[in-house]
């Protein structure tokens, strides 16, 4: 797990959020454009056969399907973009999950998935932890298991 990847958890999680919007409105297009009318005036037989203008309404089915169509491809990839990132999220979580010390493990969980400063990180470890002794505590196991 790249370190760099482990700081973006939180903005991982905001781009999900993000997504899910998106998706939501690609959703909202797509029952629009199903409810969308047309109309036009034509020349032909009325219901009294006699001849003349005659107002004709319905749903551009051509014009609706390709914008369904490009709306529903749009929301098809934000869908998977979005299991891409939940997948990272996991992956993260499982990861601080699986660090074997519980101090380095709660300081870890603090900084990336709580996100708070170092300082704040310290504050919440109790009486005896510096900002720069979590800091420095969290490094270094990220750096001896080859995490950078």
């Amino acid at each position: 797990m790249p370190k760099d990847v482990l700081e973006q958890y939180t903005f991982i999680k905001k781009e999900i959020a993000d997504l899910e919007r998106r998706i939501v409105e690609s959703n909202k297009k797509i029952r629009q454009l199903e409810k969308e009318v047309v109309c036009d005036v034509v020349k032909g037989s009325r219901a009294d056969l006699s001849i003349g203008k005659i107002k004709v309404q319905g749903i551009a089915e051509g014009e609706i399907d390709k914008q369904w169509n490009r709306i529903r491809e749009y929301t098809e990839r934000l869908q998977r973009f979005k299991e891409k990132l939940q997948d990272m999220v996991v992956q993260i979580e499982d990861f601080i999950q699986t660090i074997p010390n519980s101090e380095v493990r709660q300081m870890a969980r603090l900084r990336f998935i709580d996100d708070l400063e170092w300082i704040q990180v310290a504050k919440k470890m109790g009486e005896g932890y510096s900002y720069d002794s979590c800091r420095q505590k969290v490094n270094r196991y990220l750096k001896r298991n080859h995490i950078t």
